[in-house]
Parts: C-alpha cells; sequence; structure tokens
C-alpha cells in the first residue's frame, strides 16, 4: 500500500510542478517576445515607402515601364532571358537554382541574389562593382552570362523594334529628346 500511495504522491508532485511551470510559459515568452521586438526595433528600422532618390524618382510611368522591362525576355540575345526568369516572386525574389541560367543557358557563377527591397538596403552588390539597383540591370543587360547583349547599342535598337516602347520610354523620360537608353533601361 506505501509503494502505491508513493506512486501517487509522485505523480500529482510531478503534474503540480508542470503545471506551475506551464502556467508561467505564456508570461515568460510574452516578456521574452516583448524584449525581442524591442531588440529588434533598436536594430532595424523601418523600410521608407519607396525607393525613389533625386536622381531616381519614382512615377506612375516609370513603374509600368519597368515592370514590363521586368517581364520581357525579347531584349536577351537569345530572347529567353527577362530578370523575372531569375527573380520570382514566389521564391522570394529569387529562381531556387545553386545557380542561376542566362541567355543560351549559360551558368553564372552564384545563386540569383533576391529583388526585395534591393533598393532600399544596396550598400554592396556581391561582386562589389555595382553602383546602386539601376547600375546592376544596366550591367546586366550585357553581362554573358545573363541578357548577354554585345552592347547597349544593340539592346536599345532591340528595344526601339519592338512595337510601344519608345512611346512608354517617352512618357517615363518625358524630358528627353531619345530616352530608349541604357541609362533608362536601369
Amino acid at each position: 500500500m506505501n509503494d502505491h500511495l508513493g506512486s501517487v504522491i509522485a505523480t500529482v508532485t510531478v503534474a503540480v510542478v508542470t503545471s506551475i511551470i506551464v502556467a508561467t510559459i505564456p508570461a515568460r515568452a510574452a516578456s521574452n517576445d516583448a524584449q525581442l521586438l524591442k531588440d529588434a526595433q533598436r536594430v532595424f528600422k523601418p523600410l521608407s515607402k519607396d525607393a525613389a532618390t533625386p536622381d531616381f524618382p519614382i512615377t506612375s510611368e516609370r513603374v509600368e515601364l519597368g515592370r514590363m522591362l521586368f517581364f520581357d525576355p525579347r531584349i536577351s540575345i537569345d530572347r529567353t532571358v527577362s530578370c523575372s526568369r531569375c527573380h520570382l516572386a514566389a521564391l522570394y525574389g529569387t529562381d531556387g537554382l545553386p545557380k542561376w541560367k542566362g541567355a543560351f543557358d549559360r551558368l553564372n557563377d552564384r545563386r540569383a541574389p533576391t529583388v526585395f527591397n534591393a533598393a532600399l538596403q544596396f550598400k554592396v552588390h556581391w561582386r562589389g562593382d555595382r553602383e546602386n539597383v539601376e547600375d546592376q540591370a544596366r550591367k546586366a543587360l550585357t553581362f554573358s552570362k545573363s541578357f548577354g547583349t554585345p552592347d547597349n547599342t544593340g539592346a536599345m535598337a532591340k528595344l526601339k523594334a519592338i512595337a510601344g516602347y519608345t512611346r512608354i520610354f517617352r512618357r517615363a523620360f518625358p524630358d528627353e529628346q531619345d530616352p530608349v537608353t541604357a541609362d533608362n533601361w536601369g
């Protein structure tokens, strides 16, 4: 009988101690969550409304043009590569591959980095040779392992030959005589 009573007392004791511990977890978790949030707010600042700068203002016309260019593969040398080929929204702005594929399925040396909020935190490109995201877009156009076009002149000629692009570039860059340029592509 004593063994049974001891077993019951041990079981009840474990249950009581467990109840006390479980009851304090939410309070501790709330406290930890509050501290974690406080620490995160000290380290991370809110994202700005957009990535506009005095040199690169955001207008609805530029957004429309940028969206069209981001998804259009016709400018690449083999007409298969667009920015969206390697920067898929469903994969958090990457392509999920160990090495991204450019024109003629040429493999790059690295993974495609995300483009989500890239302009807001663009300090140093992974290769260290880009000034900003606009410069990255310009250089991707003629990089052999991405769009692969031999030069900007040929790429801009392709754009001008596609119906509608010159008109849309003019709306996006109304103060320029010839707005279909590699700088405006970027």
